[in-house]
């Protein structure tokens, strides 16, 4: 009866050991929360936003989306990504036609099971170029 007893605490915490070692390896997303371009001028806005995967598994990048269509993105470098690695996002964002503060979005989406949707906020204040009008100055 003891030897039973014995060999059954005994699987069952192997068991659980062993459980505890296989956890499954997760990739995570590593971005920043917001990309601040400061007070501009109007014209075309040009950024290169780094994602980097900090877990201990493999990342998938599913797709990033901007917020807007005046914002263009270029497609990874790299859409799987192994712990440690990164890849890059280039975009332009279309503030030619525009003046004062800015916020757009973008996001992305993953394999990243405490995260899957990051967002990272694109802010400007673009500041219009105020020229003299000739017609006060006389």
């Amino acid at each position: 009866m003891n030897r039973k007893f014995f060999a059954l605490v005994l699987s069952l915490g192997l068991l659980g050991f062993l459980s505890l070692t296989a956890q499954a390896q997760e990739g995570k997303v590593g971005v920043v929360d917001k990309y601040d371009w400061g007070t501009i001028a109007p014209g075309s806005l040009e950024a290169d936003i780094e994602i980097k995967n900090i877990g201990d598994g493999q990342l998938n990048i599913e797709k990033v989306q901007p917020s807007c269509g005046c914002t263009l993105l270029s497609p990874l470098e790299k859409n799987m990504l192994e712990p440690g690695e990164t890849t890059t996002i280039h975009l332009s964002l279309n503030a030619t036609r525009r003046s004062g503060p800015i916020l757009k979005r973008l996001t992305i989406y993953s394999n990243d099971p405490n995260n899957p949707t990051k967002s990272v906020e694109l802010v400007a204040n673009i500041q219009a170029e105020v020229s003299p009008n000739p017609d006060t100055e006389k």
